[in-house]
């Protein structure tokens, strides 16, 4: 004979979060100037940086190392500043389910 199963599925999308936020930062002219985001949400976020209002980039997404770890880091890079970087940055964060945005700094 045979037995015949039936089970429910339900796959759950989740909103970005952000484990950690933008902090002001005064740096030198010729510095990097370095911005780093961990974010997590399913599926994974997509995650832009702003300044002044203007999208910026380019933004690297870093994979998380450890296995099961959903966390990925946003990285905006401005290897040479000028005084033309200064200025308010902010991020939004966003998938299918939602999005959040950084405080400016």
């Amino acid at each position: 004979g045979s037995v015949d199963a039936k089970i429910n599925l339900t796959v759950k999308e989740v909103k970005p979060t952000l484990k950690n936020d933008l902090e002001p930062q005064t740096i030198n002219v010729g510095d990097e100037l370095v911005y780093r985001l961990i974010v997590d949400g399913r599926p994974t976020p997509s995650v832009k940086f702003y300044k002044d209002g203007n999208e910026i980039g380019p933004v690297t997404i870093e994979q998380p190392t450890k296995p099961g770890d959903t966390t990925v880091t946003a990285v905006l890079r401005i290897p040479k500043a000028k005084i033309d970087d200064q200025g308010e940055y902010q991020a939004s964060i966003e998938n299918s389910a939602g999005v959040v945005k950084t405080k400016k700094s």
